[in-house]
């Protein structure tokens, strides 16, 4: 790598050896999609719209894959096209068609250009910068809404360098993708092996070396006492240094234990909100569906923490609960049809104390099992977070190389 001279441009310092070009330069056969239903895959014809998408890879991830109700052969994608999304909360969301993902035609909502005169992977990424979302964030304000159309979209100003530069940046950019992607991979398969491992070592099919028995049932009322979170709002969360645990964090911020705070409160917060023991077993008592309601995660770290409104606080009995093993158990398929059948309500789904002491769990004949079992899960989650710090890593190296490369801070030497 070395650093090159450079002149002043439109936008800003570029190498010298670069030129600013308008995307509409470099550009042809640029179109909008179908505005065509989407129905069940029918074999042949993919159908790509904004919400398959994937936000952060940019890449193609259908859920369910589609058809279009009718195919026009000229909205299907290929090679050196860029798709760009138009309207919505998504709007400027880029695409760059990949063989391997078939015979695919594009939706209404989004745009296509065609790279004809430049690298295309260099063009796609710098539509994943900053920079353009700023520019599409200026365009949709003149309109006063989130929207874009292709006469706009083509008077997007990139700095281009020399072809063969372009390829380089390109090819450094795409072997990142390709590390970040390999370790997305990776992250699945380790969390499809957890579920496994839970799925045999939370219902006694699998036992660990060295134990044997039957296993027992027991309802919650028989193991622990409950109790009632005190409310904390959003913004009494933000209010102080003090670690607590809101309703809503169950679902977004915790998976079975507790392991960070998403909130913290004040002293005088703290004063009216319900006080954390370790070992507690927090439940969610209100959600959105019926599938995910009673969401639990165990709280064990020995700090000071509080509890905020709409939980209900389980003190498992010591003598009889690992709380580890029990913040998985009580997430497993088996105890979360239980909590599902309980739930209460359409809009607004409840579940009270009542249903959740009547809810049975089954035991290993041993304390020393579960926490056996605690320890293989908690290992595997720990192998997940180190996984995902090191994808976060990637990303991170992956975001500095794309704003050296792209605006010419750094160039890449032939060979790189």
């Amino acid at each position: 790598m070395n650093r090159p001279a450079f002149k002043n441009s439109e936008l800003g310092p570029i190498p010298a050896d670069w030129e600013v070009k308008r995307l509409g330069e470099i550009c042809d056969d640029c179109g909008y999609g179908i505005g065509a239903e989407a129905v069940p895959f029918d074999g042949t014809n993919k159908y790509i719209r904004i919400t398959d998408i994937d936000e952060r890879s940019h890449r193609f991830k259908p859920s369910p894959l589609c058809s279009p109700s009718f195919v026009l052969e000229d909205r299907v994608v290929g090679r050196g096209d860029i798709l760009v999304a138009r309207t919505g909360a998504s709007v400027g969301k880029s695409y760059i068609y990949d063989e391997t993902d078939g015979h695919l035609l594009f939706a209404g909502f989004l745009m296509r250009v065609h790279v004809a005169k430049a690298e295309p992977r260099f063009v796609f990424y710098t539509t994943t910068t900053p920079q353009f979302a700023q520019w599409v964030l200026q365009e949709s304000a003149r309109s006063g809404q989130p929207g874009l159309n292709l006469a706009q979209l083509r008077t997007f100003c990139l700095a281009i360098p020399p072809l063969t530069e372009q390829r380089r940046i390109a090819a450094a950019l795409s072997d990142a993708d390709a590390w970040i992607e390999s370790l997305d991979k990776l992250i699945e398969k380790k969390k499809l092996v957890k579920q496994g491992a839970m799925q045999a070592l939370l219902s006694g099919k699998t036992r660990l070396p060295g134990f044997s028995g039957k296993w027992g049932e027991k309802r919650l009322g028989e193991i622990g006492e409950f109790r009632k979170g005190a409310g904390i709002s959003r913004e009494e969360g933000r209010s102080g240094i003090i670690p607590a645990v809101r309703y809503g964090e169950l679902y977004t911020h915790h998976d079975c234990i507790i392991r960070a705070f998403g909130s913290h409160i004040s002293e005088a917060i703290a004063r009216r909100a319900t006080l954390l023991k370790p070992g507690d077993i927090l439940f969610a008592c209100s959600g959105e569906t019926k599938e995910e309601i009673g969401k639990c995660a165990a709280f064990i770290q020995p700090v000071r923490a509080y509890a905020g409104g709409d939980l209900l606080i389980m003190t498992p009995n010591p003598a009889l609960c690992d709380s580890t093993f029990m913040g998985y158990a009580l997430n497993s398929a088996e105890c979360q049809a239980q909590k599902s059948a309980s739930g209460q309500g359409d809009a607004v789904v409840h579940l009270h104390k009542d249903a959740l002491e009547e809810l049975e769990i089954r035991l290993p004949p041993t304390l020393a099992e579960q926490t056996a079992i605690a320890a293989v899960l908690s290992d595997m989650d720990a192998e997940l977070a180190a996984l995902s710090r090191e994808k976060a890593k990637a990303e991170q190296i992956k975001q500095g190389m794309m704003q050296e490369l792209l605006t010419g801070r750094t160039r890449l030497a032939e060979g790189e």
